[in-house]
C-alpha cells in the first residue's frame, strides 16, 4: 500500500490518521470477502463499510465511544488550505467542507456518470446515506455493538455481493441484528434501532420486516 504525503497546504500525511489508514486497509477486505464493485451504490457501500471500520478504530484508540467522537473520517490529513475540517462527516453528511456534496437520506440520491469526475456514480457522495445509518445505530447501541453487526452483515454473501445495492445492505445488517440479539449478544433495542435507523435516511427492508 502507498500513502502520499500530501502537499503541506491542501493535505498533510496521510499516515496521520487511523481512520484513513483503516479505511484504505479495509477496501482489500471488502475486495477478498463480497468484491462490491465500484460505481454507484455498489460502490458506495465499499466505501460506508470503510468508513465504518475507520471510525469504528479511531474511536477505540482514542478511548471514545458514540456520543463524545467527533464522527470526522479524515480530519487529521486536511490541511490549512482545505476550506473545511474533514473529508466526510458520518453524524452529518454535507458539513465536512464548503460545498460537501454527501446527502444524508435517499431523497437526494441522484444517478451520477460512472466516471471519475462524477465520483464513479457517487461512491464517496452516496456513502453518506448508510455512513448515517451507521452513526444513529451506534447512539442507540454503542459503537462498538454496531461495528459488531455490520462485521457480521459484511460476510453475508447472499446480500452483499459485487452489484449489492443499500436495500441488500440493510437485509444483510437487519439479519445481522436479529442473529446476534437472538443469542443475547446485543441489547434488546437492537433490531428496532436498526429499522428506525435506516428507515430514517430512506432505505427500507425489501421483504417489509
Amino acid at each position: 500500500m502507498v500513502f502520499g504525503d500530501g502537499d503541506g497546504s491542501t493535505f498533510l500525511s496521510f499516515t496521520r490518521a487511523i481512520d484513513v489508514v483503516a479505511h484504505e486497509m479495509t477496501h482489500g477486505v471488502t475486495e477478498y470477502i463480497n468484491n462490491l464493485k465500484y460505481e454507484r451504490q455498489s460502490g458506495a457501500l465499499n466505501e460506508h463499510f470503510s468508513d465504518v471500520i475507520g471510525s469504528a478504530i479511531k474511536q477505540h484508540v482514542n478511548g471514545q465511544n458514540a456520543n463524545n467522537a467527533d464522527w470526522l473520517i479524515g480530519d487529521k490529513i486536511v490541511g490549512p488550505e482545505w476550506d473545511g475540517i474533514a473529508l466526510r462527516s458520518m453524524k452529518e453528511p454535507g458539513t465536512a467542507f464548503a460545498d460537501d456534496p454527501q446527502p444524508d437520506h435517499m431523497r437526494d440520491y441522484r444517478e451520477l456518470p460512472v466516471t471519475r469526475e462524477g465520483d464513479y456514480g457517487g461512491v464517496h457522495i452516496y456513502s453518506g446515506i448508510p455512513n448515517k445509518a451507521f452513526h444513529l445505530v451506534s447512539m442507540e447501541i454503542g459503537t462498538d455493538n454496531a461495528a459488531v453487526i455490520w462485521y457480521n452483515a459484511w460476510n453475508d454473501r447472499e446480500h452483499l455481493h459485487p452489484n449489492s445495492q443499500f436495500k441488500d445492505a440493510f437485509e444483510a445488517i437487519l439479519k445481522a441484528a436479529q442473529t446476534l440479539s437472538s443469542q443475547g449478544r446485543m441489547p434488546q433495542n437492537t433490531v428496532e434501532a436498526v429499522k428506525r435507523a435506516f428507515s430514517e435516511v430512506g432505505i427500507y427492508s425489501l421483504v417489509g420486516v
